[in-house]
């Protein structure tokens, strides 16, 4: 369902809380407390903040409600994210918001040999968490010429993959949905090995893909299985 206008994102209630956060802050750092752009950085974080849980929003899509360009909006969500999101609070909202991220676009090979993936992210604040448990983790984000464009390590990504597993394992059983879904597509040897083992995902696919010989399968099986896995997710994350 494509949003034709700013106001459809909010029901009601969504509209009075986000007026009264708008007031509370005006209220404690009077009208000049904020700069026109973090003043647009923070009218952006209450739309994002307060919108109906069901639409998922891509880069495009708020360029065009907000009537602004590209990097406009990414000036935009990179003050909000710095200003006003906090990276350490609610890490269960922002792996929601990771699955519904990389849902958008396929996870792609972008070079084998060293193990690189290539994946989209639209939304800076969900670029920085990346970053930053990539840095956590000793790992380092790569860009192309587009900043909405990653370019990651497989095993950096088979950690990511881990944290969402985990943060969804005592409502969603992710490995089996997935033995189920693959039944019938895809079935080669490194993904029947993949989903019969108890392992994480980090620790089967890291080993394996150590081993130059397997390394062609073993990349395709983790690209298969993230992109398949993030899907079901997403399908459960709108089924609730």
């Amino acid at each position: 369902m494509k949003i034709k206008r700013l106001l459809d994102l909010l029901d009601e209630s969504d509209k009075v809380n986000l007026i009264n956060d708008l007031l509370d802050t005006f209220d404690k750092m009077g009208l000049g407390g904020l700069s026109k752009a973090d003043f647009e950085a923070y009218l952006y974080y209450l739309l994002k903040k307060h919108k109906k849980k069901e639409f998922t929003l891509g880069k495009y899509d708020w360029v065009r409600l907000l009537k602004v360009t590209p990097s406009k909006l990414n000036s935009m969500q990179t003050l909000s994210s710095v200003k006003f999101e906090n990276l350490d609070d609610k890490k269960s909202e922002l792996i929601d918001q990771l699955v519904r991220e990389l849902a958008t676009n396929p996870i792609e090979v972008y070079d084998l040999e060293q193990q690189r993936l290539q994946v989209f992210i639209s939304d800076m604040h969900i670029k920085l968490f990346i970053e930053s448990y990539a840095a956590e983790n000793g790992y380092a984000i790569r860009y192309e010429s587009n900043p909405n464009e990653l370019v990651i390590q497989f095993n950096l990504f088979l950690h990511l993959l881990d944290e969402i597993e985990d943060h969804f394992k005592t409502e969603f059983n992710l490995r089996e949905e997935l033995k189920s879904s693959l039944k019938e597509e895809n079935q080669n040897n490194e993904l029947k090995a993949a989903l019969k083992t108890k392992k994480k995902f980090s620790s089967f696919f890291i080993e394996k893909l150590a081993k130059e010989v397997e390394k062609q399968g073993y990349a395709q099986a983790v690209t298969i299985i993230g992109n398949t896995s993030i899907q079901l997710l997403m399908n459960y994350l709108k089924a609730i």
